[in-house]
């Protein structure tokens, strides 16, 4: 690893802007938001001889969030978001691992008057771009990441006040993807446990002074 002493700090300049408005009264909402970053001095690396640098001109990230939610009954409601993501290097590139399409459907259900909560969901993560590094020189190569679909399910129950018992599992399907070119990622996962909460209790007011 070679050290660059000419190296910048990254800078960036985003906003974003979005409505949030009710389709259905008490049970249908939609969200729509548009967002735009830019980043100056982006920092990358090289091949061998292995360092850092700064790219010229400006990386763009820019694109469109969407969400809704519909409640079928006050225990039962579906969710759905998507994200249309352009990102690009400032030579016209796709930025490595930054999917152009992304989203999420899920359904959640509460039960014994909200003490218990059960909730499934699919997460999509859509092609991208990344590289490779090819021996004997670590020269580089563009390639596709593949897209995958995750399916999760989680459950918690409040036993007392305080005292939650929750489990999760994740990708329940044990997909094989790759989020980094040449690593790969977990399979199926399942976490169980407890989570104990302490709220500190308001002192009486005795009206003594």
């Amino acid at each position: 690893f070679l050290p660059n002493p000419n190296l910048k700090p990254e800078t960036s300049f985003g906003w974003d802007a979005g409505v949030e408005f009710t389709v259905i009264p008490k049970q249908a909402t939609v969200d729509i938001t548009y967002f735009d970053t830019n980043l100056e001095n982006k920092i990358v690396s090289l091949g061998f001889p292995y360092s850092l640098t700064n790219t010229a001109g400006e990386a763009i990230r820019k694109g469109i969030e969407t969400a809704g939610r519909y409640k079928v009954s006050p225990a039962l409601s579906f969710g759905l978001s998507y994200t249309y993501l352009i990102a690009q290097e400032s030579n016209g590139l796709a930025e490595t691992r930054r999917p152009r399409h992304g989203g999420k459907v899920d359904v959640n259900y509460g039960f014994d008057a909200g003490r218990g909560n059960f909730n499934v969901s699919a997460n999509y993560n859509g092609k991208a771009e990344d590289n490779a590094f090819l021996m004997p020189f670590f020269d580089t190569k563009r390639v596709t990441l593949d897209d995958y679909l995750l399916l999760s399910a989680a459950t918690s129950y409040k036993i007392q006040p305080g005292v939650e018992l929750f489990g999760r599992v994740e990708n329940v399907a044990n997909q094989k993807y790759q989020e980094v070119y040449g690593y790969q990622t977990p399979g199926v996962m399942a976490f169980a446990g407890l989570r104990f909460t302490y709220h500190d209790q308001p002192a009486l007011d005795t009206g003594v002074k």
